[in-house]
């Protein structure tokens, strides 16, 4: 236990220390595998899904990867056409999250009126 916790804080460290002294390397990398274009997003996540040993740390493969999705016979439509169309209409997360909450809002008096029964019992 106390060697591991050792080894990684040494591995901490040393991935701290690299990123003081490179960071715009460390900076391009984490650019690189996550891509702010949603065109280049939507074409690593279609070459993750299609073989899931896809490296995005590798920069070949990456261009690989771009080279046949987006510069295919069937180029990737616009991501905004692949998302559902928002509505203004709740769903199951957001009911499953809201029934959680509760019908009283934490700070209200009568949720704590409610719980003094169980919390003080006379």
């Amino acid at each position: 236990m106390r060697l591991s916790s050792i080894v990684l804080l040494a591995g901490i460290g040393t991935a701290s220390l690299y990123t003081a002294a490179h960071p715009a390397r460390v900076m391009n990398l984490y650019e690189g595998m996550y891509p702010s274009d949603p065109y280049k997003r939507q074409a690593l996540q279609i070459c993750f899904e299609r073989d899931h040993n896809f490296n995005r740390g590798d920069a070949a493969s990456r261009d690989a990867c771009y080279r046949q999705v987006l510069a295919g016979p069937n180029p990737m439509p616009d991501p905004r056409e692949l998302a559902p169309p928002r509505t203004g209409e709740p769903n199951f997360i957001d009911l499953y999250r809201a029934a959680g909450q509760g019908h009283l809002p934490r700070g209200d008096i009568r949720f704590d009126q409610q719980n003094d029964r169980y919390l003080h019992p006379k």
